[in-house]
């Protein structure tokens, strides 16, 4: 399945992952943030520790993820591989890298 804009994955798709099986989103531990430029662009917080997905900025982060929402939307369906984005700098990742890995598996096209 193609997804449309980077906003409608975050709030439905990521969104139903984390509400679908909290236990396995609380193993990845910690707080993410998401800032995606570009005109469907905005800001989500993905809190693992709750485990809770919301809009807006987070207080304190473990890890975040900058991107364009077109680069994002390429690589949640699957057109850009995440480490492609990395190696080429439309993947930034501050904080904790070693904890960004963990949102392969959450992001994957095929699910989790």
């Amino acid at each position: 399945m193609a997804y449309e804009s980077a906003a409608s994955y975050i709030n439905e798709v990521l969104k139903a992952r984390i509400d679908g099986n909290p236990a396995r989103a609380k193993m990845m531990g910690g707080v993410f943030e998401f800032v995606l430029g570009g005109d469907q662009g905005g800001t989500w917080t993905l809190d693992c520790t709750a485990p809770s997905l919301v809009a807006g900025a987070a207080e304190k982060w473990n890890c975040r993820i900058r991107m364009t929402d077109a680069d994002f939307l390429a690589m949640v369906n699957g057109t850009l591989g995440a480490m492609d984005a990395f190696k080429t700098g439309k993947l930034k990742v501050e904080g904790n890298l070693p904890m960004s890995l963990k949102l392969q598996v959450l992001l994957d096209p095929k699910g989790w």
